[in-house]
């Protein structure tokens, strides 16, 4: 989850692929690609310095695996 300051609480999602010290303390990580880590790595490649994609990135499906898959 992210945020812009109190009571802003969105949706906005992180897929860190290195580590990201000035995010320790400010945001809470709950989850990991358990499958398809490959497709990761590919949609880092489409970063820029800016930090905006040089293309159009969807999900478009994703879902919840249980603790035993």
């Amino acid at each position: 989850m992210a945020n812009a300051g109190r009571n802003t609480n969105g949706s906005q999602f992180f897929i860190c692929t290195t580590p990201c010290a000035w995010l320790d303390s400010k945001h809470v990580v709950f989850s990991q690609v358990m499958k398809g880590f490959q497709y990761v790595k590919i949609l880092e490649s489409y970063g820029t310095p800016n930090g905006k994609p040089s293309r159009v990135v969807l999900v478009n499906d994703c879902g919840v695996l249980k603790e035993n898959e």
